[in-house]
């Protein structure tokens, strides 16, 4: 009787050990395989952003080599230019007083044909160098004094359009025109009374053509 009651327990207790056994071997290949697909995702999204770095890196660097190239193309170009009998050489004069520039453009003289920029700059050390290529050069020079063109003021007389022009700082009446204010926009008339400074014949010109057309 004693020995059938031990077998049973030994059993219970063997079947317990078995039970726990499989029970923990369950759980552990449940949480391999829980963990193990997040870990493979996470190692593929590295990989993924190691290939974009690399991708990026590359481009990074075409473009350095791509602008490399262009400006030594640039600096290259500017080295081989030179003035032309072709290249149309524009003065540039800057009034600082009145700040008008005035400007002059004619052929190139004999004396700096097949010069380049380092040379024109050299040779024309008074003045600013704007602009150098083959087909155009641009000098520019500062003049502390006021232009040498007129200037004239539109404006009204006896109630027409009228123009005056500066005489020692004093306006002086040049002419009316045969167009009366009051045909104009009230805006308009209000710029006129209170005068419309112009600088040069070109212009004045424009402005009148403006106003009496």
């Amino acid at each position: 009787m004693w020995k059938n009651k031990k077998w049973f327990l030994m059993s219970g207790i063997l079947v317990g050990i078995v039970s726990i056994i499989g029970g923990y071997q369950y759980i552990y290949r449940n949480y391999n395989q829980e963990n193990k697909k997040p870990m493979q995702q996470e190692e593929y999204q590295i990989s993924d952003l190691s290939l974009d770095l690399s991708d990026e890196k590359a481009n990074i660097q075409q473009d350095i080599t791509d602008l490399q190239q262009n400006l030594s193309k640039e600096v290259g170009t500017q080295d081989s230019e030179k003035i032309l009998p072709s290249t149309k050489l524009v003065y540039q004069y800057y009034y600082a007083l009145d700040q008008k520039v005035m400007e002059e453009e004619s052929d190139p003289p004999y004396y700096l044909l097949d010069m380049t920029r380092e040379q024109l700059q050299e040779k024309l050390s008074d003045w600013e160098l704007q602009l150098f290529s083959d087909k155009k050069v641009v000098l520019r020079k500062v003049l502390q004094e006021k232009s040498p063109h007129h200037y004239y003021l539109v404006g009204v007389y006896d109630g027409c359009i009228a123009v005056f022009y500066d005489i020692n700082g004093e306006w002086v009446l040049r002419e009316i025109t045969a167009t009366p204010i009051s045909v104009l926009p009230h805006e308009e008339q209000k710029k006129l009374e209170q005068g419309i400074p112009v600088y040069g014949e070109e212009e004045l010109i424009r402005i009148l053509e403006d106003y009496t057309s």
